[in-house]
């Protein structure tokens, strides 16, 4: 019994603490909870089918959010927060949280873009990896260059001695 003693309704007492189970479930973290073996013409009828409803859709709007994130974390890019079905607010908010995956996905494709040029840089050292490549070819083309400088220097001289000696041969 409710109310003042001159408004009182009747509850089904089995349907009360029914109600009340789910409530203590709920407060503490246990949406799975429903109220069953609703009796039709009880008043507290209607309270339990609208918790019931309640629950249906924080629930659902809840496992949406969570296993849409988890897609968008792991990389999924098709698998977003679906509205449909979930009224007031909670559509509302799941429009929202849509967004926010949005920009996970954004962030995944960014971070694994990141990665792939890393993985570019890295392979033969990215640019300064080349312009090192390129220095030293140059390097060793130089040092070549060097090389056959001095061994022409040499070869020279040992011609002028070689044309010395026949000049001297052939003035004799």
């Amino acid at each position: 019994m409710f109310g003042k003693k001159l408004n009182t309704v009747t509850v089904d007492k089995d349907l009360f603490y029914s109600l009340l189970s789910v409530l203590k479930d709920v407060s503490e973290g246990k949406l799975e909870s429903r109220v069953t073996a609703i009796p039709s013409d009880d008043p507290l009828g209607k309270a339990a089918w609208a918790l019931n409803n309640m629950l249906d859709q924080t629930e659902a709007f809840m496992r949406e959010t969570k296993t849409s994130i988890d897609s968008a974390n792991a990389g999924f890019k098709h698998r977003n927060i679906e509205s449909d079905g979930l009224k007031g607010a909670f559509g509302q908010n799941a429009l929202l949280v849509a967004e926010g995956v949005k920009g996970i996905i954004l962030g995944q494709d960014a971070k694994i873009r990141g990665e792939m040029g890393q993985k570019f840089q890295n392979l033969g050292g990215g640019i300064q990896g080349s312009l090192r490549k390129i220095q030293e070819a140059l390097d060793v083309s130089l040092n070549n260059i060097s090389e056959i400088a001095t061994s022409s220097k040499v070869m020279a001289s040992e011609s002028d001695d070689s044309l010395k000696s026949i000049d001297d041969l052939s003035a004799k």
